[in-house]
C-alpha cells in the first residue's frame, strides 16, 4: 500500500515535470546545438543554405536570412506560424533532400526553430499574418 503511494507520488511528479518541460519557451542555445547536428552540414553555418552539401543538393536548401518560406499555411511574402516550419521538420519535403527530422523530439523541433528565427530581422519585426 505505502509502495503503490510512493509510485503514484513519483509518477505525478514526472508527469508534471514533462508537461512543465514541454511548456517551456523555446531555448536558442540548445537550437543551436540541434542545427549544428542536423541541419548545418546543408543549410550553412549562417543560415544561407550554403552547407557544405549544398553544391551536390538539387534544389537548394532554403536560404533563412530572408525569412522567405516556400512551405507554409499563411499568405505569400508573410512570414509562416511555427507550426508551419514543425510541419516541414516533422515530415521533411518530398522531392527534395529535406528528411523528416521527426525522430529528434518536439522540443529539440522548437528549439531549433527558434535558432533558424534568430537568422533574419523579420522574425524581432514582423508577426506572420
Amino acid at each position: 500500500m505505502n509502495g503503490s503511494r510512493i509510485a503514484s507520488f513519483l509518477t505525478a511528479l514526472l508527469l508534471m515535470t514533462a508537461f512543465a518541460r514541454a511548456e517551456a519557451p523555446p531555448d536558442t542555445r540548445h537550437g543551436q546545438v540541434v542545427y549544428e547536428r542536423y541541419c548545418l552540414s546543408c543549410h550553412g553555418e549562417f543560415g544561407d543554405g550554403k552547407g557544405e552539401m549544398a553544391d551536390w543538393i538539387s534544389p537548394k536548401p532554403r536560404d533563412f536570412r530572408q525569412g522567405v518560406f516556400k512551405w507554409r499555411s499563411t499568405p505569400s511574402g508573410s512570414l509562416p506560424l511555427v507550426s508551419d516550419l514543425e510541419k516541414t521538420i516533422d515530415n521533411g519535403l518530398y522531392g527534395t533532400h529535406m528528411p523528416s527530422w521527426f525522430a529528434i523530439g518536439r522540443r529539440s523541433r522548437f528549439d531549433a526553430i527558434a535558432y533558424i528565427q534568430t537568422f533574419s530581422p523579420r522574425w524581432r519585426e514582423e508577426q506572420p499574418q
